[in-house]
């Protein structure tokens, strides 16, 4: 009875730390590598909808627009109910500007002041406690910089 307890003990060791994988997305800081779980946004349709209209967002979620082609853009917090922090993504895969607890419902333009790769939406706070900052490098499989696993047989 022992043994299988340690071994029930250990499975479930190994599956808490495996959970890693189940992210898209990852932002490496000076305090080591942050996981989201990010929704992909690349058609114009899903780009204008992105995260308006949702009463929230979970802590390792948040939507990537993939730019294309690259070029400066514009953000608005339209029809966003929630505070959101805006991270603007180099064709290098690296962060060029942030906009922490952009307010809701604002019709303010939020500019990349660069060309970009893409920009991520992530829950308001979450670069402040996560320590992301300019120059941090993103890895996600629209960036075609990070693969994706392939899915369970």
């Amino acid at each position: 009875m022992n043994k299988l307890l340690k071994t029930f003990v250990l499975c479930l060791l190994l599956i808490s730390c495996s959970d890693e994988t189940n992210y898209n997305t990852i932002i490496s800081t000076d305090k080591g590598e942050v996981f989201y779980n990010l929704e992909t946004a690349t058609t114009p349709e899903q780009q204008a909808q992105g995260l308006m209209n949702r009463d929230s967002i979970a802590d390792n979620g948040g939507m990537i627009f993939v730019i294309n082609p690259i070029r400066n853009i514009t953000m608005w917090m339209k029809d966003t109910k929630i505070p959101l922090d805006i991270v603007y993504i180099s064709p290098e895969a690296k962060i060029i500007k942030i906009i922490e607890n952009a307010a809701p419902m604002s019709e303010e333009h939020l500019t990349s002041d660069g060309e970009v790769r893409a920009v991520i939406e992530l829950k308001g706070g979450s670069v402040k406690e996560q320590g992301i900052k300019v120059g941090n490098t993103v890895k996600n499989a629209a960036l075609g910089n990070l693969a994706m696993p392939s899915p369970a047989k």
